[in-house]
């Protein structure tokens, strides 16, 4: 993938993050665009030819009493996702626009951060609902109730509903995220301590900060840390209806990734809350950042006796296999193997456990 000459690293500050977006967006909307939008639908894609059609589609199926618009960002994608997104553009010209890019923007961030920023930076609604091009709505009332949810109750600055969670090729069963969710309303403590929301769940009032901070580069999440951006300027409302679908499958962001790298960056993220947030917020997010290297050091802990055990079961194999062959060449190997491996039980045992525990 080309790197700019000019910038071959990764951003460390949004002014640098803003010249990179400049350079690099164009935008493809018509004159019939609506002009003033109650809400903007943030669209974020790339690579994605396979569902991006879908995602749109359920946004086009919404019945509102209110003018939206589309913001599709496609970040340069190389499987025809461009193109579908400029099809769909020109076939709903009064309400789509997309953002294409002359280079892609993730192999500054290792991730989408750049078009997530560049998407929702160029919403114009008072609200702002996220949908990334892999997931999709379920039910064609749900901008309707989350924008009267956040017109009625004023002291909210984020609603959310519950997300159908389906595994595409079906070789899980299905589930409904958050897991026995039981608060009407939340507060950005309660965000903290864990994320309950899809990012395909949320509606957002828009401008509730300023521009996106520094340390938002860094983190290896993008919603999550969003939403508690804007949790500092208000509650967040639940509405229990299942209204969206999640799809979990191979070249999904999060769900590609190994359960060590979630763990890990989880962690960061706690580690850039603590170091960037108003101090009550900044110790909780420090509190919680200590639970998860206690639950990492746990499971690494584990990892030390399932090793263990298998340098001791391979020991046990090799001493039978010296009785039986003690004349052999097998026997001979097998001699100058047991050393090293009991060398290695004992590192296990005496050394990383005692530092474990």
């Amino acid at each position: 993938m080309k790197l700019r000459e000019d910038c071959t690293t990764r951003p460390t500050s949004m002014t640098e993050a803003d010249e990179i977006i400049a350079a690099a967006t164009r935008e493809h909307a018509a004159e019939q665009i609506v002009t003033e939008p109650l809400l903007s639908v943030c669209i974020i894609t790339y690579n994605q030819h396979r569902f991006i059609r879908q995602a749109v589609d359920s946004v086009l199926a919404q019945k509102t009493d209110f003018p939206y618009e589309i913001i599709i960002g496609d970040d340069q994608s190389n499987d025809g996702t461009t193109e579908i997104a400029q099809e769909l553009q020109q076939s709903h010209p009064d309400k789509i626009r997309v953002l294409t890019a002359t280079e892609n923007l993730g192999q500054y961030t290792g991730n989408g951060r750049l078009n997530m920023i560049r998407t929702l930076r160029a919403s114009r609604g008072k609200y702002v609902a996220m949908l990334e091009g892999d997931d999709y709505w379920t039910s064609t009332q749900k901008l309707q109730q989350q924008v009267h949810a956040l017109e009625t109750h004023s002291d909210w600055a984020i609603c959310f509903h519950s997300t159908h969670c389906f595994w595409d090729d079906a070789s899980n069963p299905g589930f409904n995220f958050p897991l026995e969710f039981d608060r009407d309303v939340s507060t950005i403590e309660d965000l903290i301590d864990g994320n309950f929301m899809q990012t395909c769940s949320v509606v957002y009032r828009n401008g509730l900060f300023g521009n996106f901070p520094d340390w938002f580069l860094e983190a290896g999440l993008g919603d999550w840390p969003l939403h508690i951006l804007n949790a500092q300027h208000g509650d967040i409302g639940y509405l229990p209806e299942t209204m969206s679908a999640y799809r979990v499958h191979p070249g999904g962001v999060w769900t590609s990734k190994s359960q060590q790298d979630c763990e890990a960056i989880i962690s960061q993220l706690y580690l850039l809350l603590h170091r960037n947030l108003p101090r009550h917020l900044s110790d909780l997010a420090g509190k919680r950042l200590l639970k998860e290297f206690v639950i990492q050091i746990d499971g690494l802990h584990g990892a030390c006796k399932k090793y263990d055990q298998a340098i001791k079961t391979l020991e046990q194999h090799i001493v039978k296999l010296n009785a039986q062959h003690e004349r052999s060449s097998s026997y001979r190997l097998g001699r100058s193997l047991l050393s090293p491996l009991r060398m290695l039980r004992t590192l296990f045992r005496t050394r990383v456990s005692a530092q474990v525990q």
